[in-house]
Formats: structure tokens, sequence, C-alpha cells
């Protein structure tokens, strides 16, 4: 599992400190997503301390919330686009980070497991929002219909997903294998296979199948 150089815990994980010294909120909204992604594969990891892990994960709902009131609140009561996909994408985390818990808890691990990849999804499209020349135009083009694979970056380079993942890779090292296993669960593939198979105990060549 991907490791951060700086860890946050859920009571500082918002950023808003920062963001008042100058770094910009799609960064902070980024690190966010990250930080609960890898936090949520130690949950899985970590099966024996599970619910202390789900509480400390349920605990990043106040960074959301901080973060969201002091990003939107800058504005003085005018929205941009880039405003419309923070706001959705501060919703869908919130989503995905209670809807994992809830599947955790259930021990429904093969329907928890692919939102690992939607929430990496969130840091892709906001690190393109933070590539582009301008964050307002991208915006405008997804609302469009435009795929995020068509846009450039101020560099010129088509920001498809194996280019953010690249990109990401640069903060958070490790990133192309994260994404890689991650959409292993979201298409039909071995892990699923795995998963439903169980090879029987002092038993070469059979196994058991198992439907839950």
């Amino acid at each position: 599992m991907v490791q951060l150089q700086e860890p946050l815990q859920p009571e500082r994980a918002s950023g808003v400190e920062a963001i008042r010294k100058g770094e910009p909120p799609t960064y902070w909204l980024c690190r966010l997503s990250a930080v609960i992604l890898f936090s949520w594969g130690e949950t899985m990891n970590d099966v024996e301390n599970v619910q202390e892990a789900l509480e400390s994960l349920r605990g990043y709902r106040k960074a959301h919330l901080d973060l969201a009131k002091y990003v939107l609140g800058a504005s003085e009561e005018s929205l941009f686009p880039l405003d419309f996909l923070m706001i959705a994408a501060f919703n869908r985390s919130l989503c995905l980070l209670r809807g994992f818990c809830d599947l955790i808890e259930r021990h429904n691990f093969l329907s928890a497991a692919p939102l690992l990849r939607l929430q990496l999804d969130n840091c892709l499209r906001i690190l393109g929002a933070s590539l582009a020349e301008n964050p307002n135009d991208f915006v405008l083009k997804m609302i469009r219909g435009t795929q995020i694979s068509k846009l450039e970056d101020q560099s010129g380079k088509r920001m498809t997903d194996r280019y953010l993942v690249s990109k990401l890779d640069e903060k958070y090292p490790g990133m192309p294998k994260v994404y890689a296993s991650l959409s292993g669960y979201v298409h039909l593939s071995d892990r699923h296979i795995f998963h439903a198979l169980q090879l029987s105990p002092g038993e070469q060549g059979k196994f058991s199948a198992r439907i839950t």
C-alpha cells in the first residue's frame, strides 16, 4: 500500500490553513481524497482493528465539510464553474466514504472494493482541473460532455487516465500500481474469480466455490 510522506489525521486533514497560505483548493481536495483512499486500503488490510479504522474513516466527514465551507465561502457568493466541480467532488467523496464504511461493516468486500477506484477517480479529475490552463474552461467542457482524455493540460499533454495517474505518482509514488490493482475490482477479473473459489486444504486439484 502506498504511504503518504506526511499522513494526515481526520481532525487536521482539511487543509484550510494551507489554503490560506496560498495552496490551491484543488490540491487539497485531491490530497484529502488520496488520504481517504490510502486509509481505506489500510482498513481492508487490518481486519483485527476494522471497527476502529472505520470510525477513523468516518471522521473525515468533518474535513470535507470544513474544506467545502472555506472554499465556497471564499467566492463571496459568486460561484464559478470550478466551484461546481468542487461541490460535486465533495458530495461524491462523502457518499463513497459512507458507502464504503457501510459495506465493510456488512462484510461485503467485493462491493466495497470498487469504491476505492471511484475515489481515485475523484483524485484524477480534481488533479486534471488543477493542471488545466483555465480550470473554469476545463469544467465547462466537462459539463458539455467533452471527455477529459481529449482535453490538454498547460503543457499540451492530453489528460488521459494514464497521464493523470503518472502526474499523481509524482506526489504519491506507486500510483500506477494502485490504479491497475483497483481497476481489477471494477471489471470482472481474476480478483473476482479468486474471491469466489478456494482451494480445498490437503486435497490437491480440488476447490470449493462460494456465492455470498
